[in-house]
């Protein structure tokens, strides 16, 4: 759990705002939606203290044109200027529309976009009573999975909070760069096992570790993982989160779309040996963090010592965040044993669920149940363990009821039947 955060204060700004940043009148919240929307909140963000992955400059505009979902952004304006911006996912299923963040289940360690000049006294009230206002249709409000702080900004939805997320987010703090994270995490233990390891893979072929510039490089690179992780899952007899047409026509948006538009967002890292990819990492790249939001590995048989490709990955990656100055190497949601390997950080996450209307209030109420049960299922080893085996079963979902699940997205106009088309479309 976070330490009560300490909210710096901040001056307001002396200088000019940037002349193409949009101009609104009074203070509060705003909503923006279409062309212009995307622009406001990939200006803001491009030159942004903090947010997370999913409130990224391209996010909601990739999940927009992937999944045909619509996309409006929250807008908060101080003295008429634009200092926080949260996109909003506009869905509806069994009679209940709700406005959540896009990405669904993906859209982890979620934080809104935060202005350098931001103050803290935002009211987040003031976005349930415009959505109300202009979006009378919207039942509820649910924002789930986020940070309560980030690079020293406390998240201004906090108040809204109304519980703790199922899982924790865990990551490498890399203070002091990484030399001193190896100090203090077992370094000599560490770097023995990579020089064994790669010492390994030498005997199979040529090693290399690449992080990808060209778009086609890293479309064919994604049809690869999508290829590893659905082998994966079905091993271990669980559903493929990735197995979705528009899922995996967002993960090439986002990564190969805005491949050369200048402040990456988002990038890929290769292991091969030879020209033989063995394992295969998607990264979001944020002010403070480096954010590993998938990763897959073929398993390797050298013939002389086990080794696990996913660690060797994991090492470089981390070693990469420290070297490029990144504060943190965030291995986003989730406590697995591979991650506590790593990770010296933990932080609670927390969710938001309120109503704005009778029967989302009632969805509301049943979301945050539903999220409590699963978190005290999941702090007590033996039933976690029981429900571990049943979803090896692929009887989970069938025996607990789930969170609010999304109709299947609109399929995009392309059906995308190679890389090389998914390359065009998605530029």
């Amino acid at each position: 759990m976070n330490q009560t955060i300490t909210r710096q204060k901040i001056t307001r700004r002396k200088v000019p705002a940037p002349q193409i940043m949009p101009f609104f009148t009074g203070n509060g919240w705003r909503l923006v939606e279409g062309p212009e929307g995307h622009a406001l909140h990939q200006t803001l963000a491009k030159d942004a203290a903090a947010f997370g992955a999913p409130q990224g400059p391209h996010w909601a505009e990739a999940w927009e044109k992937a999944t045909a979902a619509q996309i409006i952004y929250a807008v908060h304006v101080d003295d008429g200027l634009p200092v926080v911006s949260l996109p909003l996912d506009i869905r509806s299923s069994s009679g209940i529309t709700v406005a959540a963040l896009p990405g669904g289940s993906h859209a982890n360690g979620c934080f809104p976009v935060m202005a350098k000049f931001a103050n803290s006294d935002i009211d987040p009230n003031g976005l349930g009573e415009i959505l109300r206002e202009f979006h009378p249709e919207i039942d509820a409000v649910i924002l789930e999975r986020m940070h309560t702080e980030m690079n020293g900004f406390a998240n201004p939805f906090l108040p809204l909070r109304t519980n703790i997320s199922v899982d924790p987010d865990l990551a490498a703090d890399l203070k002091g760069g990484w030399d001193a994270w190896l100090k203090r995490n077992s370094g000599k233990k560490k770097r023995k096992k990579h020089r064994q390891d790669y010492s390994a893979l030498e005997a199979l072929g040529a090693v290399s570790f690449e992080v990808l510039s060209e778009s086609s490089e890293i479309c064919a690179a994604l049809d690869t993982f999508f290829a590893m992780k659905a082998e994966r899952f079905r091993e271990i007899g669980v559903r493929d989160v990735f197995a979705d047409e528009t899922i995996q026509a967002f993960f090439h948006r986002l990564a190969a779309g805005y491949a050369g538009s200048g402040g990456r967002q988002f990038d890929l890292s290769v292991l091969r040996i030879d020209d033989r990819p063995i394992a295969i990492g998607g990264h979001s790249l944020l002010p403070d963090r480096m954010i590993c939001e998938f990763s897959a590995f073929e398993p390797v048989e050298t013939g002389i010592r086990s080794v696990s490709p996913s660690l060797y990955m994991h090492f470089e990656s981390i070693k990469r965040a420290a070297n490029d100055g990144y504060r943190f190497y965030d291995f986003s949601v989730g406590d697995e044993p591979y991650k506590q390997r790593w990770c010296d950080t933990r932080t609670e996450l927390f969710d938001v669920a309120v109503g704005l209307t009778l029967k989302g209030r009632a969805f509301a109420s049943a979301h945050n149940l539903v999220a409590r049960s699963k978190r005290r299922i999941k702090s007590n080893g033996a039933a976690t363990q029981i429900l571990q085996k049943l979803r090896r079963a692929s009887f989970l979902i069938k025996l607990l009821p789930g969170s609010f699940r999304w109709p299947s997205p609109v399929p995009s106009r392309s059906r995308w039947s190679d890389c090389g088309n998914r390359h065009r479309e998605a530029l």
